[in-house]
């Protein structure tokens, strides 16, 4: 059975032309018109902090999903989880990966997208993010 933590509400976006950046917080979900200004054509990196679900026993597994848009919006160009580069599968609507072994007490998770083709607003939404638990046997030991 798999349950899935939603990582809405507020992310911390980062937006970066050159030597300038600038960080706002964001609630998501939400649309790149809602946050991203139309003139902006750097690359953007959204970041959000979450804890390790509770409960976990050591048969359980955590998947990072990343649902695409599919309203024209592009993926991120690189997913990182505490520093370290993530290795994604991708469908046709999704990434994912698992991060059972990659999870601490305290998570940071960044999403880094391409800069735009200069004035051309990026179009949809950010995509929607989630971790996925996917429970194992019921005889698994108990990890927090």
């Amino acid at each position: 059975m798999a349950h899935p933590i939603r990582l809405r509400g507020p992310w911390q976006c980062e937006l970066v032309q050159e030597a300038d950046a600038r960080t706002q917080t964001v609630q998501m979900p939400a649309n790149w018109a809602d946050f991203l200004p139309s003139e902006h054509a750097g690359s953007v990196a959204l970041t959000r902090r979450f804890g390790q679900p509770a409960g976990l026993t050591s048969a359980d597994r955590v998947y990072l999903v990343i649902v695409l848009d599919t309203a024209g919006g592009a993926g991120p160009e690189s997913v990182w989880l505490n520093e370290a580069r993530l290795a994604l599968t991708l469908s046709a609507t999704e990434m994912r990966c698992d991060l059972t072994e990659l999870l601490n007490p305290r998570n940071g998770l960044r999403m880094e997208f391409a800069a735009a083709a200069a004035g051309v607003p990026r179009q949809g939404r950010p995509p929607e993010v989630w971790l996925e638990i996917v429970e194992g046997s019921s005889a698994g030991e108990r990890l927090v």
